[in-house]
């Protein structure tokens, strides 16, 4: 029992302090707020903050190539660049150029702009199946096989006038500047293709997009691309009188200069169109249209760019397996040379430099063309074989044919005689070339005049006479003798 009043007189003073507690804080409220606070803090100290909780996503790592996507062929004599200072540019070439250099321009976006761009504006046309010979477009096969598959898209979205589109490969922009140098350089009929494009390109170095730019020429396509055909199909017609590639190279050539003003305010200059249409370019222009119309005659002939006293366009053109330089611009002068054509690297290595890709096309040291203008040998019509007759042609059966001279000479009096006119034409036919040797042989001495001609005379009372005698070879083995007989 003492135990338990012990207890409630516990609880109850316990009770009687809260109360008193109570009233003390209604009567003095600051002394609440202080209670409150360190209560509060108390709390705050023994509370443990928990780290949140990370969902584990899966990082999508993308491998941008570091290489510049060419592949070099070694089995093909390689050119040898020569040294910048060895340069010695004549002073009437050096305002002769006027090539521009393919450029771009580049723009960073966000990395997760290239899955979001392809959704918005895909592949275009991706040019899948498209194949280029080796021997009329280099530049495809000098590219890795990620770089011919960026070549056949832009191709291919050219021909389409797509304006942008996602690169089909994984590419940086190195190789996207390779691949597209690549086409236009292998493309001359590509004439609406400016030598510049634009890109994006993130981060880690992957271009997102490629922007292509397009010349005015491509607003009215169907039309220019129809003209452009026509002026190549007139040199291509005009070629066609001579018979070897070298003959063509040098009429197309030399028409080429005929047709064509160097103008470096020339519009569309850097394209086939302004040389072949408008007749007025530079040498981006020549080159190209050179290039274009020796395609259409299937003579290999590449557009070659460098530096020659500035940047500079000229040709390489492949004639039985070996490689030559020919610069149509700097031969057009006034009056027109053939200084720059089918010369050798050695020729040139003083005034021309491959630069970029051109390095890659193979070395011309050709030698059975070069620097040397042959006359163009102008092809003949094909004369038709002679029409070989039978006897009945001639209105004969074996059995008017003749098989001795004595019977010859008989049936030539006959039909002489019979003729009153002063030119006597007449036929017969004799068995084979033996008897016609015969018959001619007696002509040549004379003998046929005791045989035939002074009895002819003698009855006609004439003086004499002229005779010519034509012998033809029959399908048979027949020979037809012809014979005009002129009497004074």
């Amino acid at each position: 029992m003492r135990i338990v009043e012990k207890l409630l007189f516990g609880i109850g003073g316990l009770l009687a302090l809260v109360l008193l507690f109570v009233c003390i804080c209604h009567f003095n409220p600051e002394l609440s707020g202080m209670v409150g606070e360190s209560i509060n803090v108390r709390a705050e100290e023994n509370i443990v903050e928990e780290e949140p909780v990370e969902e584990e996503t899966q990082a999508v790592v993308v491998v941008v190539p570091e290489d510049n996507g060419i592949v070099r062929d070694y089995s093909k004599e390689q050119y040898v660049v020569p040294e910048i200072e060895d340069l010695s540019i004549p002073r009437e070439m050096l305002d002769r150029s006027c090539y521009i250099p393919v450029d771009n321009t580049g723009v960073w976006v966000e990395d997760t702009f290239v899955e979001d761009n392809y959704k918005r504006v895909g592949y275009g046309e991706t040019g899948e199946g498209l194949t280029f010979d080796e021997e009329m477009y280099p530049y495809y096969h000098m590219l890795s096989d990620t770089g011919k598959a960026l070549y056949r898209q832009i191709y291919a979205n050219s021909k389409a006038l797509t304006k942008y589109f996602v690169p089909v490969e994984v590419v940086n922009s190195q190789q996207l500047k390779n691949a597209f140098m690549a086409v236009v350089n292998d493309h001359p009929e590509l004439f609406w293709v400016a030598t510049e494009y634009g890109y994006q390109y993130t981060t880690s170095g992957q271009v997102a997009e490629i922007i292509m730019i397009y010349n005015e020429l491509a607003n009215n396509l169907e039309q220019r691309a129809a003209e452009l055909e026509t002026a190549a199909e007139e040199l291509v017609k005009g070629s066609e009188k001579y018979l070897t590639k070298y003959a063509k190279e040098v009429y197309v050539h030399d028409t080429l200069m005929k047709n064509i003003e160097y103008d470096s305010k020339a519009a569309w200059n850097q394209t086939a169109y302004s040389a072949l249409v408008n007749g007025e370019t530079v040498c981006a222009g020549y080159a190209r249209a050179f290039q274009y119309v020796m395609q259409k005659l299937g003579i290999p002939c590449y557009f070659c760019t460098g530096y020659a006293g500035e940047s500079h366009a000229w040709n390489i053109i492949k004639l039985e397996d070996e490689y030559y330089n020919v610069d149509v611009t700097w031969n057009d002068t006034d009056p027109n040379t053939h200084l720059y054509f089918n010369g050798s690297d050695k020729d040139y290595r003083t005034t021309h430099i491959r630069q970029e890709l051109s390095v890659y096309l193979p070395a011309c040291n050709g030698q059975e063309y070069r620097m040397l203008i042959k006359e163009p040998v102008e092809q003949k019509p094909q004369e038709k074989p002679p029409v070989v007759y039978t006897l009945s042609d001639y209105g004969y059966t074996y059995k008017d044919v003749i098989d001795n001279i004595d019977d010859y000479y008989k049936d030539c009096f006959n039909q002489m005689i019979d003729k009153n006119s002063n030119t006597i034409t007449f036929r017969n036919v004799v068995t084979d070339e033996t008897l016609w040797k015969e018959i001619c042989e007696e002509y040549a001495d004379g003998s046929y005049e005791s045989w035939c001609i002074e009895r002819i005379l003698s009855e006609k009372h004439k003086d004499s006479c002229d005779i010519n005698v034509v012998g033809e070879k029959l399908q048979e083995g027949c020979y037809v003798i012809k014979h005009t007989v002129t009497f004074d």
